[in-house]
This record gives structure tokens, C-alpha cells and sequence, in this order.
């Protein structure tokens, strides 16, 4: 039976693989007459059709991978010489035969070669490193050079050629995928070498997401294990492309790439996947030693000295302002893994000049109402972004430094005079979004200088001045796109504000201290903002209900005060919120923040029950306005440990503990209703149920007792589910 298997592998695998690759090309003609749709332009449909080949191929890839190189070698010297002679109509068909060509090797190639994420543990550090493998059989390795070196070629043809005319778009994607697949089968030596040295042993295979039918693996036979590239597989490897060492090829792709963002420079889908193959060179799964390999080419040192949009054309275009993000966070990211220090040397400063100077030109401009300072605008913000998310706790301070106090003031002039166009406003308030998030602690100040203080003030200020000028504006109009106007601008507000509450970095006591109104300013105005938004809309859009939910519960959990001292209308709106959050919204994390602020407001009702300090007294106004709130609160929890098989029930108890500790004469009343509307048979298990809830929990909050608490609720749980038509309305 198993030689029967292997005949039949060999007798109809390479011709199946054969009729594919001859039917895609045959495919090029039949569009471009009409006959069908391109399915070279379905990449997703493509992708999962090519995931198969290197694994139908395997057993036989000498073979097949030989007759793909044949196939390549009789096309592009056709190629080439309908080039040389300007034939445009044979040139357009002969591109997207070889972008089909292209996408077949680097499926096949990609297929050869995993990397593994694996866990090392050192200490009390967890450290994931990643370990290159391949399945290959002995001489498949040298197929892979034969295809390698002729896509390289094409790449390098296409790139010379690029000065006078661009080929397809589609070849060109085409060839990005190929490079993509390449740098992770070929190119990170250093760092797979040091892997294997370290390891010691193999790595596997990681699954497939697209399982092979079972008939075709019963064919095939077991997936064969995936061993470690060995140096002499190598040093085969790059002698038979014939092309330099894994460097030289290296250098081919990064030209490459900063070709693309010239060539292609009006181009967003290509300049976006440029950039992505660019940041997974510097940031992928090879890991830090890999990618300061890229450090060492003439062509990345340039790319860092040479950055701006004098040099890297595709940033002069407004369709590409979104991608700036990316590729400055890439480049940051490049910078900052550089053996010399960045300060010391002098090379992040330097790096920064031609940013700075965009900012102290905009700085000098009287009138910031122009195209050319609205896209100059746009786009130093996402730069700035980019580089501030690539920062650590050595460059973070460094880079606050260049900027503040002369450029940061900058960004509250853009708001104040383009607040109306949600181009400026998003660029501008993700920036200052990123500049709040304390990742890692990087907000790290020397204990003499205020730099977290000064980084809020300026950020609180850019909120506000934006704040009040839509809040004077009153409500979008009908018709109008008010997530796009509106909503999202407001969202990002409210999350900058709860990273700078959760970040540790402003003791926001100083500002009451010295009578600084800053903070209550902009928590004035986010809190009108949040409420101009109509709360069936605040939960429709998920940013929007997860940012404001996530500032209300790290007002509840770090500034409390902040919310009581409110007045009590604006202190009403947020707690029914609260419960409107926790009984519609159809996302689990808006229903974790919820109960973790509603268990905040319940613990402080708990533990100045009996005092009479200002807060506890105002609180006590606050909750005469809405006295029947701690037992709708307590009814829904109740209902939702029953129905909720998605958020964890420790997260439900905790809140639901805090609302009886405040209000057990609540519970009760709660709790008799509930009973009241089941059916007699089901009475007495539902009453037993809501009495075993408080067995042997005292009135404390500390951990062991919210533990036997949530026993309770567990064993609550199980008991109501088995009542037989539990009425839960």
C-alpha cells in the first residue's frame, strides 16, 4: 500500500502542480480579453490557493522546483528583449505571467522555512526567542537558490528599469511577498546560528492555519520534522545564487525598498506593503540581533541620515500621511538598536533635526490656516507619533527634551485653528495619545525636573482648547458622519486622559496644591464631551465606548475625589452610564471596565458609610438624586453571573460584593422581587440560592474574603442554572 501511495505521488503531484502554474498563466490572456475576472487581483483567494503548493511539493520538490525554474527561464529573457524593444502590449502580459510566477516561488519558498516562537526562562524572566526550522530534504536547499537567484534578478531588473517605466503594480506586490518569504527562509543568519547555539535541539513545525484535506495527507504521508538550518545548508544556499553572501542579498532587498517608496511613491497599497516588509526586516520574529545585521548596510545608514521627503519622496503625498506612523516607528526602532548610545553619540538628535525644524517652521508661521501647514501639520504629528512609540526609557526623555518647551505648544496652536477638520484633529490627538502612554515606564524624569507635570499640561491643554471649541458648536447635524466629525476625536481624548491617569508619571494632588486648575479644566471638559455623545451611539462604535469607559474607571480608580467633586448632574450621568454600559454593550472589555468602576464607587460607598468627611457627605448627595441605582446595579450583576459565559466571574463578584457591603438593605430588597417573580416550584431553590450567596463572607473587602465570596457566587451560579424556567426578566 505505502509503494502504491509514493507512485501515485509521483505519477499525478507534479503534474497537478504543472496545470496550476499553467493555468494561472494561461489566465493572464483570458483576462485581459474579458473572458473572466483577473484572479490576480484576488490576493486573498490567490494566497489560500498557493498556502497548498510547498506542501503537496515536498516529497517531489527537486523535480517541480526544477520545472519552476525552467518556466521562469523561458519567460524572462522574453521578458527582457520585449522590454529592450518597447513592446508595451506583450511587455503588460509577460508582467503579470511573471507576477504569477513570482507568487508560486514565494509560496514555495516560505513553505520551506518556520521560525518558532520558544520560551526561555531566566530567573523570574520569561524571554521568548524564536528558532528558525526547515523541513527540507537534502538538495532541496539548492532549488531554493536556483529560484532565489532568478527572482532576484527580476527584482533587480524591474529596479533598473524603474527610472524609465514602472512595471505592473501586481508584479511588483508580487515581489514584496517573494522578498518577505525570503528574509525569513534566508536571510538571518547571524541571529538562526545563534539560536541553534544556544537551543541546542530542534525546532518543530508550526501548524498550518489551512489543514490539508485528509486524503492528500493520507498520500503524502506524515509531515516531516523541522530541523534547524545547519551552517554548510548555508553556505550552499547564497554560493549557488551566486549573488555575495547573505549580506550582499540583504542589501539587494533594502534597495529595493527604498526604491519602492521613490518609484511608487503615489501608490498607498505598494507604499503600505513596502513599509510592512520594511518593519518586519526590523521588528520581526528573528529578533534584535538579526535585525541590527541591517545596520551594517551603506544603504540603511543613508535611509537614517537621509529620511525626510527630500530624499524618501513617497511622504510628500497626502494619500501615504497614514503610513508615516509606521515608517518612523520602524526607523526608531532601527535607531535605537545601535551598540553606541544614542545620546552620547549624538545620532537620535541628529536623526530628529529635520523634524525639528518642520515644527520651528510651522512655530514661525502667523497664519497656520493653509494647505501647505494643514499637510505639514498632519504629517510631523505622525512622525513625531511613530518616533514616540519607538522610544524607551533612555530615548523618551531625550526626545521631550528636543521638543519641549519650544515645539510641543505648536500642537494646541494646530487645534485651536483647524479643530474643525478631523484630518488634523486625529493626527494631532493620537500623537499626544502616544506621548501619555507610559509603556515599560519610559516616562522617566530626573527626580529634580517636572517632565511628567509639563508632558500633561501641554497634553491637557491641546484637550481642551479643542474641547471647548466643540462643545460651543452643539451637536452634529443630522445626516452628517458624526463618528468621522466628532466621535472619534473625542474617543482618542478620553483615552490620552486615561493613559495619563494610569501612567504614574503625574501627581495630580501638585495641581489642587498650588491652585493650578489644570486638571479640572480638562476633566470638566472631557466629561461634557463624553456626555454630548447620545449613549446609544457611545456603545455603538467600540473605540468610542472602550475609551470613555476606560477613562471612567481610572478617574474611579486614581482620582476618585476628582469625580465627586463634579456637580451632582455630571455624577448622575456617569453611574447611570455605568449601568447602561454593564446591561447593553455587547463588548466583554466594556463590561470588565464597567464592573471595575462601579466595584471603585461601591467600595468608597462601603467604607465611608459612617463618616462624615466633605467627600462622604457629597457623595451622599450625589446618591439621593438616584436612589434606586445600587439595586438596579445589584439585579443586573445578579442576572449576568447567570447568563454571561464570556466575562470572568471573578470580575462580576468583586463589584457585586462592594453593592451589597454598601446596601444590604438593597440586596434584600432586590432579592425578595427576584424570588417573587419565579414560579412556586422554583421559590425556594432561588431563595436558598440568594442565601447561600453570603455564607460565611464577612463585611470586608480584603482578598481571602473576596475569595470565599466568589465560591459563593460560583456554586450561586450552578444552582440557579439548574432552575427549570428561571425567570430572568
Amino acid at each position: 500500500l505505502e509503494s502504491t501511495k509514493k507512485s501515485i505521488v509521483q505519477e499525478f503531484v507534479p503534474a497537478v502542480v504543472d496545470s496550476f502554474i499553467a493555468g494561472r498563466l494561461d489566465s493572464v490572456e483570458a483576462a485581459a480579453e474579458g473572458r473572466i475576472e483577473d484572479p490576480l487581483d484576488d490576493v486573498e483567494m490567490l494566497q489560500t490557493q498557493l498556502e497548498v503548493l510547498p506542501r503537496i511539493s515536498a516529497m517531489q520538490y527537486t523535480d517541480i522546483g526544477g520545472r519552476l525554474v525552467q518556466t521562469i527561464d523561458l519567460l524572462q529573457p522574453v521578458y527582457e528583449h520585449a522590454l529592450a524593444t518597447g513592446n508595451a502590449r506583450q511587455v503588460q502580459m509577460l508582467e503579470a505571467k511573471l507576477a504569477w510566477l513570482v507568487r508560486v516561488c514565494a509560496a514555495m519558498i516560505g513553505g520551506h522555512y518556520t521560525m518558532e516562537t520558544q520560551i526561555k526562562i531566566e530567573g523570574s524572566r520569561v524571554l521568548p526567542t524564536s528558532v528558525m526550522g526547515t523541513n527540507m530534504q537534502d538538495g532541496d536547499e539548492l532549488v531554493d537558490a536556483d529560484v532565489s537567484r532568478r527572482m532576484l534578478q527580476l527584482i533587480m531588473l524591474v529596479q533598473n528599469t524603474a527610472a524609465t517605466r514602472r512595471c505592473d503594480y501586481r508584479l511588483e506586490l508580487a515581489l514584496l511577498s517573494f522578498m518577505d518569504k525570503l528574509k525569513q527562509g534566508l536571510l538571518y543568519v547571524d541571529a538562526a546560528m545563534e539560536n541553534e547555539k544556544e537551543s541546542g535541539s530542534s525546532a518543530e513545525s508550526a501548524r498550518s492555519s489551512h489543514p490539508m484535506p485528509q486524503f492528500l495527507q493520507s498520500l503524502l504521508g506524515p509531515k516531516r520534522h523541522q530541523a534547524s538550518l545547519p551552517q554548510e545548508m548555508y553556505k550552499g544556499i547564497f554560493k549557488r545564487i551566486g549573488l555575495g553572501g547573505h549580506m550582499d542579498v540583504l542589501g539587494i532587498i533594502m534597495g529595493k525598498v527604498l526604491n519602492n517608496l521613490k518609484v511608487w511613491a503615489d501608490n498607498a497599497v505598494l507604499v503600505k506593503e513596502t513599509l510592512v516588509l520594511l518593519a518586519t526586516l526590523v521588528q520581526g520574529t528573528a529578533g534584535e540581533g538579526a535585525a541590527r545585521i541591517l545596520l551594517d548596510l551603506e544603504v540603511t545608514r543613508n535611509l537614517l541620515r537621509q529620511h525626510t521627503g527630500e530624499h524618501v519622496p513617497f511622504l510628500s503625498y497626502p494619500a501615504n500621511a497614514r503610513h508615516r506612523t509606521t515608517y518612523y516607528l520602524t526607523l526608531t526602532h532601527l535607531l535605537a538598536l545601535h551598540l553606541e548610545d544614542a545620546d552620547a553619540s549624538g545620532a537620535f538628535e541628529a536623526f530628529l533635526q529635520p523634524i525639528l525644524a518642520t515644527l520651528n517652521r510651522l512655530q514661525a508661521c502667523s497664519n497656520l490656516r493653509t494647505d501647505e501647514a494643514r499637510f505639514s501639520i498632519i504629517g510631523v504629528a505622525r512622525d513625531i507619533r511613530g518616533i514616540a512609540c519607538a522610544t524607551n526609557r533612555r530615548l523618551f526623555p531625550l526626545m521631550f527634551d528636543l521638543l519641549y518647551p519650544a515645539c510641543l505648544p505648536l500642537f494646541t496652536r494646530a487645534l485651536d485653528t483647524w479643530w474643525d477638520d478631523p484630518a488634523v484633529t486625529v493626527a494631532v490627538l493620537k500623537l499626544w495619545m502616544e506621548m501619555a502612554e507610559n509603556k515599560e515606564g519610559r516616562i522617566y524624569f530626573d527626580a529634580a525636573f517636572p517632565g511628567g507635570l509639563l508632558l500633561f499640561k501641554e497634553m491637557a491643554a491641546s484637550i481642551t482648547t479643542y474641547g471647548k471649541h466643540i462643545l460651543a458648536q452643539g451637536p452634529v447635524a443630522d445626516g452628517q458622519d458624526a463618528y468621522k466629525l466628532r466621535f472619534k476625536s473625542i474617543g482618542i481624548c478620553l483615552a490620552s486622559m486615561a493613559l495619563a491617569l494610569t501612567g504614574q508619571y503625574v501627581t495630580f494632588g501638585a495641581f489642587t496644591l498650588y491652585g493650578d486648575k489644570t486638571v479640572d479644566e480638562v476633566v470638566g471638559v472631557l466629561m461634557n464631551l463624553a456626555l454630548s455623545i447620545p449613549k446609544h451611539d457611545l456603545i455603538a462604535f467600540h473605540k468610542v465606548a472602550t475609551a470613555f469607559y476606560s477613562f471612567q474607571e481610572a478617574l474611579f480608580r486614581h482620582a476618585l475625589s476628582l469625580v465627586i467633586s463634579l456637580e451632582t448632574s455630571t455624577v448622575v450621568q456617569l453611574l447611570q452610564l455605568l449601568h447602561f454600559g454593564l446591561s447593553n454593550a455587547l463588548q466583554t472589555n466594556v463590561h470588565i471596565l464597567c464592573a471595575r468602576s462601579i466595584d471603585r464607587f461601591a467600595s468608597f460607598l462601603f467604607r465611608n458609610r459612617v463618616r462624615n468627611t466633605p467627600l462622604s457627605l457629597r457623595m451622599q448627595q450625589h446618591m439621593q438624586q438616584v436612589p434606586g441605582l445600587i439595586e438596579d446595579l445589584q439585579l443586573v450583576l445578579l442576572k449576568q453571573i447567570v447568563t454571561d459565559e464570556h466575562t470572568d466571574l471573578g470580575i462580576l463578584a468583586h463589584p457585586l460584593l462592594s453593592l451589597i457591603l454598601a446596601s444590604g438593605e438593597a440586596f434584600l430588597s432586590v432579592t425578595t422581587a427576584f424570588v417573587k417573580k419565579q414560579k412556586v416550584l422554583a421559590q425556594e431553590s432561588v431563595t436558598n440560592a440568594f442565601k447561600d450567596l453570603m455564607q460565611g463572607v464577612e463585611r470586608n473587602l480584603e482578598v481571602e474574603n473576596r475569595r470565599k465570596f466568589l465560591r459563593n457566587v460560583q456554586a450561586y451560579r450552578q444552582q440557579l442554572k439548574g432552575v427549570e424556567e428561571l425567570n430572568l426578566e
